[in-house]
C-alpha cells in the first residue's frame, strides 16, 4: 500500500508560509503540549520532588511498561514524594525552560531499559546531556542493560560515557543483568561498583496476571514476537520451526511485536499497553527474542520460550524469571522443539510477583540511603564531580 501524497495545491500553500512563522507555530504547539509539565515544575515543593526523566513517547511498549511500573514503584515505596515525569521528547524540546526549574533538592530518575551504551546513541546522548546539565542533583538510573560494542566505535563511546558519568559525584545505577554490572561500574569510575545495584527489570513490578489460576481455556495459538531491528540475532529458520510446532499442536501462528509503528503519548500509554498485554494473555505459547516479549509473557502468566538478542540482555534478565517455571530460555533455535513439549497447552499458571519483591524492597532501601547522604556531600553547589560519602 503506497503512502499518500499531499496535493500540489497544499504543497504550494505550505510553501507560502515563511520559515520563521512555521517555526513559531511549531513552538507554540509544542509549548501547549508540554504546558502541564512546566506548570508542575513551577510549583514549589518543600521536600524536593522525584523527577522521572527520558521516558518514552515512541512506540516501544516495553519502554512504556517500564515507565508505568516506575510510577507504581515510586508511589508504593515513596508515597510522600511528588513525582513529575519529563519525557525524552519534552526534555529535548524544552531543555532551556526545564533546567532552571529543577532545584538542587530534586532527585532525578532516569527511566530504565536497554539503551545505555553504543547501540542506541540517541538515548545514550540524552542521558549524557541530563548528567551534564544537572551536576548538583542526585541521579538514580532505573534498571538498565549497559552494552558497548566490542569495536573501535564502542570503545570510543565507552570512553566518552566514562568521562561524563565519572565527573558527576552522585549517580546510582541499577542494572537488570549481571553482565551490565561491570560495565556500569567502569563508566562510574573510582569505587563505581559501590554505586551499582542488581535489580529486576521494572516491568516485572507490574501485576498483570489474570485468571491464571482458573485455567487457560481461552488461550489459543502461538504468538511469535521477533525482533526486526539492529539487536536481532535470530536465524531465519526460527519462524519455520514455530510454524512446524504450530502444525503439531494444530493451532495458528500470529506474528506480533512489542513495538507499534506510531508515537504513543503518556495520555494513551495505559490503553496501548493493556491492549498488547491482552494479546499475550490470549496466547497458549509465546516464542520471542524480545526482552519485553518474554516479560509480557511472564507477567500475563503465558508459557514462553525466549531466545537471546545481540546485547545478551534477554538471557541476562531471564535469570530473574527462572523460578516461574513457565518461561524457558533456548540457547539455539533447535531447542524450541524440546522446550515447547515442557510447556504443553492446557496447564494454568499464575505470575508470582512476590518472588521479586525482596529485590525491589532492597532497591527502595538503597535509594533512601543514597538520598539521605546529600548533606554529607558537596552536591547542590553546582560543581560536577563532588565526592560522595556513600562510596
Amino acid at each position: 500500500m503506497g503512502t499518500s501524497r499531499q496535493s500540489p495545491l497544499l504543497q504550494y500553500m505550505k510553501g507560502l508560509v515563511p520559515p520563521r512563522l512555521k517555526q513559531a507555530i511549531r513552538g507554540m504547539t509544542r509549548d501547549c503540549r508540554y504546558r502541564p509539565v512546566l506548570s508542575q515544575l513551577w510549583t514549589p515543593s518543600k521536600a524536593g520532588r522525584f523527577i522521572l526523566m527520558a521516558t518514552p513517547e515512541h512506540g516501544n511498549l516495553g519502554d512504556h511498561a517500564i515507565a508505568t511500573a516506575e510510577h507504581d514503584f515510586l508511589a508504593d515505596a515513596f508515597p510522600e514524594k511528588e513525582v513529575c515525569e519529563i519525557t525524552g521528547d519534552c526534555y529535548r524540546a524544552l531543555k532551556a525552560k526545564i533546567v532552571p526549574l529543577v532545584r538542587h533538592e530534586d532527585v532525578l530518575f532516569i527511566t530504565g531499559g536497554g539503551f545505555l551504551g553504543s547501540l542506541w546513541m540517541n538515548e545514550e546522548e540524552l542521558v549524557r546531556d541530563i548528567i551534564v546539565s544537572f551536576p548538583g542533583n542526585r541521579i538514580v538510573v532505573f534498571p538498565q542493560t549497559v552494552f558497548f560494542e566490542e569495536n573501535e566505535e564502542g570503545a570510543l563511546q565507552l570512553q566518552i560515557s566514562s568521562e561524563i558519568f565519572g565527573r558527576h559525584g552522585g549517580i546510582l545505577v541499577a542494572v537488570r543483568d549481571k553482565a551490565s554490572a561491570a560495565t556500569a561500574a567502569k563508566i562510574l569510575g573510582i569505587n563505581g561498583s559501590n554505586r551499582v545495584l542488581y535489580v529486576p527489570d521494572m516491568a516485572t513490578y507490574l501485576e498483570k496476571s489474570k485468571d491464571g489460576a482458573d485455567g487457560d481455556t481461552s488461550r489459543t495459538g502461538i504468538l511469535a514476537c521477533l525482533r526486526m531491528d539492529k539487536e536481532k540475532v535470530r536465524n531465519e529458520s526460527v519462524l519455520s520451526i514455530i510454524e512446524e510446532i504450530a502444525r503439531n499442536r494444530r493451532c495458528s501462528v500470529k506474528v506480533t511485536d512489542t513495538v507499534v509503528s506510531r508515537p504513543v503519548g503518556t495520555n494513551e500509554r495505559s490503553r496501548c499497553l493493556e491492549g498488547k498485554l491482552v494479546e499475550f494473555r490470549e496466547a497458549e505459547l509465546v516464542v520471542t527474542d524480545r526482552l519485553h516479549g518474554m516479560l509480557f509473557a511472564a507477567i500475563t502468566a503465558t508459557p514462553c520460550i525466549a531466545l537471546d538478542n545481540l546485547s545478551g540482555k534477554v538471557s541476562g534478565v531471564y535469570e530473574w524469571l527462572q523460578p516461574l517455571g513457565y518461561v524457558k530460555m533456548a540457547k539455539a533455535p533447535g531447542d524450541l522443539f524440546k522446550l515447547e513439549k515442557e510447556l504443553a497447552p492446557g496447564k494454568a499458571y499464575a505470575y508470582d510477583r512476590s518472588l521479586l519483591l525482596p529485590a525491589f524492597e532492597e532497591f527502595a532501601r538503597q535509594i533512601r540511603l543514597f538520598i539521605h547522604t546529600e548533606a554529607k556531600t558537596n552536591l547542590g553547589k553546582g560543581s560536577p564531580g563532588g565526592e560522595t560519602a556513600w562510596n
